[in-house]
């Protein structure tokens, strides 16, 4: 069975277990919940040449005692309690597209697409903070990456109306994601742009958001999330930064 079967037909099967084994878990939800949105994000991006990307993004939430839709992701709950969740996840990558108007720097080279992302995500409470940990696979047939993160999430409310939500994360992403978003094809060689062979590598984020709520219905949130890139990402010839970041204001509406 080749890498991309495995990839598509894992977290498929993880899925199918999911929505068939949520009996034991806590009941949160007495009904649905809603909520919508919209904001802007700033993104500043590692390849060379590229300018800032400001796009403006619809929020769509809804939670249940089975799934959670927020944003770019859909979480099906396999197992909830009050300490420990188990998550499959799916998710909507959007982070690294381009295509070749975008730069002078991706002259004569393939657009990169965005993908699906789905796998494992498993959450742990402690009074001092949320660790987590998943596993997600492209099923979309782009990459056919792998990526690993390891997150450790803080929230301090600071007044009755305003809290402070802080992340760290690591995150691995494998030879297939770096190869696919940073590298460059035989075809794609230029005088200025060598063969490049993407290899795995290991990224850290740092994050945090404000959020103030006016009331249980109306909320805004700001936020800045850090990422710093890892050496098989900053010796990619499309590359000229060691790091990425995104700012981000939004407005939510909760039913």
């Amino acid at each position: 069975m080749t890498k991309t079967s495995l990839n598509y037909l894992a977290p498929v099967a993880f899925f199918i277990f999911a929505f068939n084994a949520n009996a034991s878990s806590k009941n949160e939800f007495e009904e649905t919940q809603w909520g919508v949105g919209g904001g802007v994000r700033i993104k500043q991006t590692p390849y060379e040449g590229f300018d800032n990307e400001t796009k403006f993004l619809p929020i769509l939430y809804v939670e249940n005692n089975w799934i959670k839709i927020l944003g770019n992701r859909v979480d099906g709950k396999v197992y909830t309690s009050e300490n420990l969740s188990l998550f499959a996840r799916a998710k909507f990558d959007f982070g690294n597209v381009y295509e070749e108007s975008d730069s002078y720097v991706f002259e004569g080279t393939d657009e990169r697409d965005s993908g699906l992302w789905l796998g494992p995500n498993i959450e742990w409470k402690t009074s001092l903070a949320t660790l987590s940990f998943q596993i997600l696979t492209d099923v979309s047939n782009k990459s056919d990456g792998l990526e690993t993160s390891l997150s450790l999430n803080r929230t301090f409310q600071l007044t009755d109306h305003l809290r402070l939500e802080t992340e760290a994360s690591l995150i691995w992403y494998d030879d297939s994601y770096i190869d696919y978003y940073y590298g460059v094809r035989p075809h794609e060689q230029r005088d200025n742009r060598d063969i490049y062979e993407g290899q795995s590598t290991l990224n850290y984020e740092l994050s945090t958001h404000f959020r103030y709520s006016f009331n249980k219905h109306h909320s805004v949130v700001a936020g800045f999330k850090y990422e710093g890139l890892g050496n098989e990402i900053k010796d990619s010839p499309l590359v000229d930064g060691s790091s990425s970041s995104r700012i981000r204001l939004f407005y939510f509406y909760k039913f």
